[in-house]
């Protein structure tokens, strides 16, 4: 088992790769508006997609005590 801050220095470089690929990939798919729309509402696009990863994880671990 990793030690916390080995998790913590694993876990920030895929964070904010997955960041910015998933910036890159709006802005590919949507064009420069989409990049725009995501700088005004990045607080708000943050807190919601906290929210939903935090509703997996929960959501996962519910389901896994529930088959063990």
């Amino acid at each position: 088992m990793l030690q916390p801050d080995r998790k913590f220095i694993l876990a920030t470089p895929i964070a904010r790769g997955l960041r910015y690929y998933g910036l890159a990939r709006l802005v590919s798919r949507f064009g420069d508006d989409a990049g725009d729309r995501w700088q005004r509402n990045q607080r708000l696009a943050s807190a919601v997609a906290a929210g939903i990863l935090a509703a997996v994880i929960l959501t996962t671990r519910y389901l896994a005590e529930l088959v063990m």
